[in-house]
């Protein structure tokens, strides 16, 4: 995005797989501030939406080896976009998706991310509350992932909180060796300065 001097501390991810990679309009998509959230900003910023040049970067998903997601916040948009290829795909590579939030309110897509994963040989979705008690998996979501995964030849994708992915990236690469090159992540941060970043998930 290269229309005027581009200030960082702002990321943006595709929630469309690559079939739409050819698409350059804009949209607010999986924001936590609702529909059309990310293009607030952009307004603010830009002076609308409209006709902005936007390059986008794909990842190729091939291969046998497990695939780990692991997300939080708003970062459940693009992973959405890699499940969604994934079941177009019928892959039969083990899925695992990791997704961390506050509390059961914060948990959305939930059907769709059922009935992607029907679509695949070898998945499973965990959810993960850091403030509130459930019958499901609490804390954060890298420590649920210390837990229930042990593979460490993996394609990893990450996306969301600074702390999350940082914490995510400590576990997987240093703690349990896994491949750098092997680990994709985005790190989703606020417009507000450094010191403003998300909230935890």
């Amino acid at each position: 995005m290269q229309s005027k001097p581009f200030t960082p501390g702002r990321s943006f991810s595709s929630e469309e797989g690559p079939e739409a990679r050819a698409t350059t309009s804009v949209d607010g998509g999986s924001s936590r501030k609702g529909p059309g959230g990310g293009t607030i900003w952009l307004r603010d910023s830009y002076g609308g939406t409209k006709d902005l040049p936007v390059t986008i970067r794909g990842i190729k998903v091939e291969g046998k080896r497990p695939v780990l997601m692991v997300a939080g916040g708003s970062g459940m948009a693009p992973q959405l976009a890699l499940l969604r290829q994934l079941a177009g795909e019928g892959s039969s590579r083990p899925v695992r998706f990791f997704y961390g939030a506050r509390t059961r309110r914060d948990l959305f897509a939930l059907d769709e991310i059922e009935s992607l994963g029907a679509r695949l040989a070898d998945f499973a979705f965990v959810p993960v509350l850091s403030d509130e008690d459930w019958d499901g998996a609490t804390g954060l979501v890298h420590e649920e992932v210390a837990r229930c995964f042990d593979e460490t030849d993996v394609d990893a994708y990450l996306c969301g909180p600074p702390p999350m992915v940082e914490a995510a990236l400590e576990l997987l690469v240093d703690a349990r060796g896994v491949d750098a090159d092997r680990i994709h992540f985005d790190k989703f941060t606020t417009a507000v300065a450094a010191g403003g970043q998300e909230a935890r998930a």
